[in-house]
């Protein structure tokens, strides 16, 4: 038996978060971290995105963490050079910080957790971010593709799962000003785009899924045929 087993949830994350601290401290990405602003720089380039929120268990729940989240992240400005951490932005997720419990995919298998739905903000962020070109430094994807063309609100290959402590989406602004994403629940519809000081080439994305046995392998390339992205899938 696995010694894990017998150390609480809460006792293991912290650890995690810890040797997180000391490796970013390490890193200099500590001081590189974006922070929210409350006088934003004039913004006049976007590029868009819209997704459907799909009804699910604990919808209402889902609806509250995505517009709880995307105000914290809309507040942000990410400087040339800087880092966007998403957990960095929106801090730890449970009911202290106005999260609810939802549905969340914990260990592989469906479950409900606090946080319920942050998943579609850091996946709305990542498809974003491999729009514009931005540098992913970290992204995971799901472990394994639960969902059906009826219920998927993403194409497979641009999701990015987040678990505190463990899973972080972090992403680099490389170039010379300073970009903001703003997040909007309009309706039953998620509206992002990502605003910029300057023109951004808004590159067309694809995703190309590869069957290998029981698993889908999904790379994400550019319209100059560049993979810009890689994802394994275990078929749920």
């Amino acid at each position: 038996m696995h010694i894990r087993q017998f150390v609480p949830k809460t006792i293991r994350q912290q650890i995690r978060l810890y040797q997180r601290k000391i490796a970013d401290r390490r890193n200099g990405f500590t001081q590189r971290f974006a922070q929210p602003i409350s006088a934003q720089p004039s913004m006049s380039y976007s590029i868009p995105l819209v997704q459907e929120i799909k009804s699910s268990y604990l919808y209402e729940n889902k609806i509250a963490n995505i517009k709880r989240s995307s105000e914290k992240i809309s507040k942000v400005v990410v400087s040339s050079n800087e880092i966007f951490s998403f957990w960095e932005t929106i801090g730890i997720p449970n009911a202290q910080n106005g999260y609810l419990k939802g549905r969340n995919i914990i260990a592989g298998k469906l479950g409900e957790d606090y946080g319920g739905g942050l998943c579609q903000v850091s996946s709305m962020l990542y498809h974003l971010a491999l729009q514009a070109g931005m540098t992913i430094m970290e992204r995971h994807n799901h472990s394994i593709d639960i969902y059906t063309p009826e219920t998927r609100f993403t194409p497979l290959g641009s999701d990015a799962t987040v678990a505190y402590g463990y899973k972080d989406l972090r992403i680099l602004n490389p170039f010379p000003f300073a970009l903001r994403f703003d997040l909007q629940v309009v309706g039953h519809q998620f509206h992002a785009a990502l605003w910029s000081e300057k023109p951004v080439l808004h590159h067309k994305i694809v995703f190309e899924i590869i069957e290998i046995d029981n698993q889908l392998e999904v790379l994400a390339m550019n319209e100059a045929g560049v993979t810009v992205g890689r994802s394994c899938y275990f078929r749920g």
